[in-house]
């Protein structure tokens, strides 16, 4: 990653998404409302989707789960205990875990981006073009004039 490139980065929607994929664990957690947990992936769908390209958001969206790794090597998600690793290696791989899981879900946030984009260009490219081309029908229309007809007077 260019030094361009992170640089050009949108920090508060970084600031927002990590508060939003940490905050709301932790919330969950000690309020009993087990519920909101899934709803923090939210935080790094935002970032991705506030990136410029994949290799960006994989990286920010990464960093933002480094916070939410610990909180859970802190002990803010309940107890910690590992009863087949060193406590070392278990931290390291809670780290590479959520590194990866933040990672792929700002990738995700990115896909969409890009998929709103391509949908935005397609939607401006047949407004150009629709000039000289005749007006099309809207789709309901046709189930209209059946209805018409059918009720209509005999």
């Amino acid at each position: 990653m260019n030094t361009d490139e992170l640089h050009d980065f949108d920090y508060i929607a970084f600031l927002i998404g990590t508060a939003i994929f940490v905050c709301l664990p932790i919330l969950g957690y000690y309020r009993n409302m087990d519920w909101i947990i899934p709803f923090s992936a939210i935080g790094p769908l935002y970032i991705g989707y506030k990136s410029k390209n994949y290799k960006q958001g994989f990286v920010v969206g990464g960093i933002s789960g480094i916070f939410l790794s610990l909180a859970v090597i802190y002990g803010y998600l309940g107890p910690y205990t590992t009863p087949i690793f060193d406590i070392y290696t278990m931290n390291v791989l809670v780290i590479v875990i959520c590194f990866i899981m933040g990672g792929f879900i700002a990738d995700v946030g990115t896909l969409f981006k890009s998929n709103r984009e391509k949908a935005l260009e397609m939607a401006e490219s047949e407004k150009k073009g629709s000039k000289n081309i005749k007006i099309k029908k809207r789709p309901i229309e046709p189930g209209i004039n059946r209805l018409k007809k059918r009720f209509g007077k005999k």
